[in-house]
């Protein structure tokens, strides 16, 4: 008893790293943030001296010291099934106190959208990375739609999805916007008339990205990869995405 209450007493006087996200040797989605927390607050983050993180292979994202904890957020996926290093140099605390450099490995792993936790989703929605030099290259594919899962749940196939991404991607393109994440609200599947020939099925929303208003939606799909994107303001058709089909 008398040893372990000497190492919690060494501990709490002694500076120390305390956690890491995500865990050494884990597999995080995609999104990931990595992060180190300490004891004792840290010193502020001076360029190639101090606090400074580093991830390897590199991925664009933005740094932060505070309080206790240095945090990375990254702007863009990282690429999945490979590993990757984050090492904290230079580890000062408010004091000048010191820590030997600190390296910790993860491999991010695909996580679909609708699994993903929500304090990432909500980052996702909230990051519009316009004119940034940093991203990666806008596509499609990189857009992420929130709201995904019950369209999915409605009957929509993962290539009519897709397809729908593809959509909004024409739309940013041609509004000169780089959105990466959208939005789906009231969610509604339009009844099916079962007299009709049709196999169209068609979806309503309200589609919303950072710095916009809502924008009524509607989106038809058929024979199973095949999706048509209409977005409105008010009564008034301003997109128009023609038949898309993958």
């Amino acid at each position: 008893m008398g040893l372990v209450l000497v190492f919690v007493l060494k501990q709490a006087l002694t500076f120390h790293l305390v956690s890491t996200l995500p865990h050494d040797g884990s597999k995080p989605n995609q999104y990931t943030q990595v992060s180190f927390a300490f004891n004792r607050n840290l010193a502020p983050q001076k360029e190639g001296v101090v606090n400074q993180l580093t991830i390897q292979p590199a991925i664009a994202g933005r740094t932060t010291v505070s309080g206790k904890q240095v945090k990375f957020i990254p702007i863009s996926a990282y690429r999945t099934g490979i590993s990757y290093t984050a090492t904290l140099s230079g580890i000062v605390n408010s004091k000048g106190e010191k820590l030997k450099d600190i390296t910790i490995s993860f491999r991010p792993r695909y996580i679909a959208y609708k699994d993903l936790p929500d304090d990432v989703k909500n980052r996702l929605v909230g990051q519009t990375d316009v004119n940034d030099s940093l991203t990666a290259p806008y596509s499609a594919a990189i857009i992420a739609i929130a709201g995904s899962g019950k369209l999915l749940g409605y009957g929509m196939t993962s290539e009519e999805l897709s397809n729908l991404q593809v959509a909004f991607y024409k739309y940013f393109v041609s509004t000169h916007q780089e959105v990466r994440a959208i939005q789906l609200n009231s969610i509604t599947k339009s009844p099916h008339d079962p007299e009709s020939s049709s196999m169209v099925d068609t979806i309503l929303f309200a589609a919303t990205w950072k710095g916009s208003k809502s924008y009524k939606s509607k989106v038809e799909y058929s024979n199973l990869n095949t999706t048509h994107l209409y977005l409105y303001d008010g009564q008034t058709v301003i997109f128009d995405s023609g038949d898309i089909s993958s």
